[in-house]
C-alpha cells in the first residue's frame, strides 16, 4: 500500500476507481417520474425483494435508462461503500468515478465473460453484469438473459468442466485466449457509460490539473481582453459619432450663413456641390 501510495502521489489525473464485481448489484427498474428526487425514492422498493439484505443496509447509485426505459441502479452494501471511500480519501488521487467490474464487461450481441483467474465477470444488453467464481460459471450464466450462446474469454483448459457443463445445458460456448490482462481486458471495456457509485453523498467533484488550470487563465485573459477590445472599439465608435454630429451642425450654420434664402436644407453635401456647380 506504501509503494502504491508513493507512486501515486504525483498523479493529478482523473483516477477510475474498480470494485471488486461481486459486491454490486446491476439491475434496473421501472419508475415513470423523471424527476431525480422522486427516482432515488422509489428505486429502494422497486428492487427490494432482488436484495439479500436490508433497503437501509444498501446504497443505490442510479445510471441512465435502458433501452426499455428502464432506469439501471447498482446497489452495494453501505458500509462498504464507507469503507471504499476513507481508502480513498488516503490516496492523493483524482478519483470522481468508482465502477464495478461486472459492469466494465464490454457487451457485444451475445453473453460476454473474461475469466479473471479463478474468478469470472459476465455481462450482457442493458447494463447487466455478474461477477462470481469459475466454479460457479454454470450457474451464473443460468441467471443472466442467456440467448443460448456465450462468448468466453480466458484460459480453454482451466475452464473445460465448466465449458463441458455448459454446452451439455444446450448452451454454445465460443472459447477465446485472452491476449491481455483480465483487468487490462476490463479497462478497456470503460466508455463512461458505467454507473458511477460516487453519487451523493458520495459524489467529489474533479480537481483540475496545472496545465487545465493554466488554459483556464490564458482564456480568462484571452475573455478579458476582447472585452476591453470591444469597449475600446465602441467608445472610439461613441466618439467618433458625436465628433461627425457637432461637425455636421457646423457644416449647416456655415451653409445657412452663406444662403440664408435656401430652407429646409436636407442634403447639405448636394446643396453645396449644386452652388458650386
Amino acid at each position: 500500500v506504501e509503494d502504491f501510495r508513493s507512486a501515486t502521489s504525483d498523479f493529478s489525473g482523473r483516477t477510475v476507481f474498480v470494485v471488486p464485481g461481486e459486491e454490486v448489484l446491476l439491475t434496473s427498474a421501472k419508475v415513470p417520474s423523471r424527476q431525480q428526487r422522486q427516482i432515488m425514492q422509489a428505486v429502494p422498493f422497486v428492487v427490494e425483494e432482488r436484495l439479500a439484505q436490508d433497503v437501509e443496509d444498501c446504497f443505490f447509485a442510479l445510471g441512465d435508462r435502458d433501452s426499455d426505459g428502464n432506469v439501471r441502479v447498482a446497489v452495494t452494501d453501505r458500509s462498504l461503500m464507507d469503507s471504499w471511500i476513507n481508502q480513498l480519501s488516503e490516496l492523493a488521487l483524482n478519483v470522481t468515478t468508482i465502477v464495478s467490474e461486472n459492469d466494465l464487461v464490454a457487451c457485444r450481441d451475445s453473453l460476454h465473460a473474461i475469466q479473471d483467474q479463478r474468478r469470472v465477470h459476465l455481462g450482457w444488453g442493458q447494463g447487466r453484469g455478474l461477477s462470481g467464481r469459475v466454479d460457479d460459471l454454470p450457474m451464473l450464466v443460468s441467471l443472466t438473459a442467456n440467448n443460448g450462446s456465450l462468448e468466453l474469454e480466458g484460459e480453454a483448459e482451466a475452464l473445460e468442466l465448466q465449458v463441458s457443463e455448459l454446452e451439455a445445458s444446450g448452451t454454445a460456448v465460443d472459447v477465446k485466449p485472452l491476449d491481455t490482462s483480465a483487468f487490462l481486458a476490463l479497462a478497456l471495456g470503460y466508455n463512461g457509460q458505467q454507473i458511477n457509485l460516487r453519487q451523493s453523498p458520495y459524489r467529489l467533484e474533479e480537481r483540475t490539473t496545472r496545465s487545465v488550470q493554466v488554459w483556464r487563465s490564458v482564456a480568462g485573459l484571452a475573455v478579458v481582453g476582447l472585452l476591453l477590445h470591444l469597449l475600446l472599439q465602441f467608445g472610439q465608435g461613441l466618439y467618433l459619432s458625436i465628433k461627425a454630429e457637432e461637425l455636421r451642425g457646423q457644416s449647416l450654420a456655415l451653409y445657412s450663413e452663406i444662403f440664408p434664402a435656401d430652407r429646409n436644407v436636407r442634403d447639405i453635401r448636394r446643396r453645396w456641390r449644386s452652388h458650386l456647380g
